[in-house]
């Protein structure tokens, strides 16, 4: 009878030895398929910054120190016209 306890122990101790293997397989997987998907989404983000960097981007003569601002267009001033020379 104690022989018998014995054995179910082990076998008991075996089942949750394969369980908690697959278990951690299980999550091997997923963390993989998790990383897998960060690093797309990371691509598509560098994708995304480099664009706005382009378009954002102020250009040169901006900020130049000299720079004037185009003179206002009276005939263009109104409700919905622009406020800088027409030419």
């Amino acid at each position: 009878m104690v022989e018998r306890g014995h054995v179910f122990r082990e076998l008991l101790q075996h089942a949750l030895t394969v369980t908690v293997a697959l278990v951690g397989q299980r999550q091997d997987e997923e963390l993989r398929t998790l990383t897998v998907a960060s690093l797309a989404q990371n691509e598509e983000v560098k994708r995304i910054s480099a664009w706005a960097a382009i378009l954002f981007a102020p250009h040169p003569d901006w900020h130049h120190p000299r720079h004037e601002l185009p003179t206002p267009c009276p005939s263009c001033t109104g409700r919905w016209g622009t406020r800088w020379r027409c030419s």
